[in-house]
């Protein structure tokens, strides 16, 4: 019969400390008989239940179409004469407001659920926009290409949104290919404890006879470290820079206790489509800031962590000052010793290395 450490996060099993936590801390523990799991997002959603979810959304998405064509046919002259009464042009005008938003949720909810294949579920979650297009196309008359180029739009702006949920969302935990790194983009942990004995597989911690203590813990990108050292910024760090970015401004009227309110007040899902369509507009000029300050370099600094309000990191004497998504800082831990990549421009925090404690000389 085994036992846990003070703290919770080591199991004592007859003379054996092992972990009782996945590296992370989050995503796995261990609560004495068997190891539970604890996903956040939809990376603990079973492949048949997103394959519903799915279809389930294609459905939604077809249903309304019909729903919303059946109403349009109906009563688009009676508002075009303006004979319609208050309430059926605001049904219509709602309904108009929905199928222009619809195709965007869609690819959204979709990206989210299947993150690797987000450009085919993005463009099948726009098939209304295809359907009018090859109508247009076929349909003789004058104005085509205008017409054409505002659903070729339309289009990019769907992907663009899967993209944005795909890429900016947080993703699902997983073993980097080389076993050496547990984790999501922009957040990877090594899959050793500290000391080298154990490492995570995926699902348990098992005994590793031959791996040398690591010298970092966790890290934001292991792959593009030897990129940031050398003073360069890589296009996965820039583009995910970019969807995180964009996908936080998009969803934070979403995220805050807000969907609520269009139930007590409806108008107000006026102001919180408002927000995010304007938050999506912003993203293409955000995206070019930030490929500037990408492209100012990169400067490497080591130190410890300090800093209430914000990112501030001791490095013998000097201070550097850091910028960073919310998410970042709320994982990076104060006191503690890091190896930090910040662009020369702005000071943003692109990649970071917590260092081992126990390879840390006194």
């Amino acid at each position: 019969m085994g036992q846990f450490s003070a703290d919770q996060r080591w199991w004592l099993d007859g003379d054996l400390w092992t972990p009782a936590t996945s590296p992370d801390g989050l995503s796995a523990r261990w609560d004495g008989i068997g190891w539970v799991r604890q996903p956040q997002g939809v990376g603990g959603w079973s492949s048949v239940a997103r394959i519903l979810a799915v279809a389930v959304l294609f459905f939604a998405e077809v249903v309304y179409f019909a729903i919303a064509l059946a109403v349009f046919g109906i009563g688009a002259n009676d508002v075009a004469n303006g004979s319609a009464p208050a309430s059926d042009e605001q049904l219509i005008i709602g309904l108009a407001v929905g199928a222009a938003l619809l195709p965007g949720v869609c690819a959204a909810l979709l990206a989210l659920l299947f993150s690797r294949a987000w450009w085919a579920l993005s463009l099948a979650a726009a098939w209304p926009l295809w359907g009018i297009l090859i109508l247009i196309v076929v349909t003789p008359g004058s104005g085509k290409l205008e017409s054409a180029l505002v659903l070729v739009a339309a289009v990019l702006v769907v992907l663009g949104i899967g993209w944005l949920a795909a890429v900016g969302a947080v993703g699902t935990w997983r073993v980097s290919p080389d076993r050496n790194w547990w984790g999501r983009p922009g957040e990877w942990y090594t899959s050793l404890t500290v000391d080298g004995a154990s490492r995570w597989d995926g699902f348990v911690w098992r005994r590793e006879s031959t791996a040398p203590p690591p010298e970092v813990v966790e890290a934001g990108d292991p792959d593009a470290v030897s990129a940031n050292r050398e003073g360069h910024v890589t296009r996965s760090q820039w583009a995910l820079r970019v969807a995180s970015f964009g996908w936080d401004s998009v969803r934070a009227p979403w995220s805050r206790a807000l969907w609520w309110a269009p139930v007590l007040f409806p108008p107000a899902i006026l102001i919180l489509l408002a927000i995010s369509v304007g938050a999506l507009t912003i993203v293409p000029f955000a995206a070019g800031i930030q490929l500037i300050d990408s492209l100012s370099g990169v400067q490497t600094f080591e130190g410890e962590l300090s800093g209430e309000d914000r990112l501030r990191l001791d490095c013998s004497g000097s201070v550097v000052k850091l910028r960073g998504p919310r998410r970042l800082r709320d994982r990076l831990l104060r006191g503690t010793r890091y190896r930090v990549f910040r662009t020369r421009l702005t000071a943003y925090l692109v990649n970071y290395e917590r260092l081992n404690p126990a390879l840390l000389t006194p």
